[in-house]
């Protein structure tokens, strides 16, 4: 966790607002919720992420369009997360994944 917390301050993020992926999962199960429970695949890396500390992701390949970039968010993008009733409107100060047409 250290090292993830470093980055993202290292990148002017705190990650006391913004905890890193692995962080906020493993954070979800021990205050007394569960695993988003998604596909096989997915249960599985979100188990690993759980268990290791380290941040996993996964996506479709048929999905994807074109090259697949980390980048800063750009404000006011919208990110429809697993499991979200709503999209959740970006300030730019996220990273994201993203492909040609947008935040995957």
């Amino acid at each position: 966790m250290r090292a993830y917390r470093d980055f993202y301050w290292r990148l002017s993020i705190d990650p006391t607002k913004q905890r890193p992926a692995s962080e906020a999962l493993i954070r979800r199960v021990l205050g007394g919720g569960n695993m988003w429970r998604i596909n096989k695949f997915v249960n599985a890396y979100n188990l690993a992420s759980a268990m290791t500390g380290v941040t996993l992701g996964a996506y479709d390949a048929g999905r994807v369009r074109g090259g697949l970039a980390v980048r800063f968010a750009e404000p006011g993008e919208r990110f429809q997360g697993i499991g979200a009733s709503s999209p959740k409107l970006l300030s730019g100060n996220e990273i994201v994944v993203s492909d040609e047409e947008g935040i995957v």
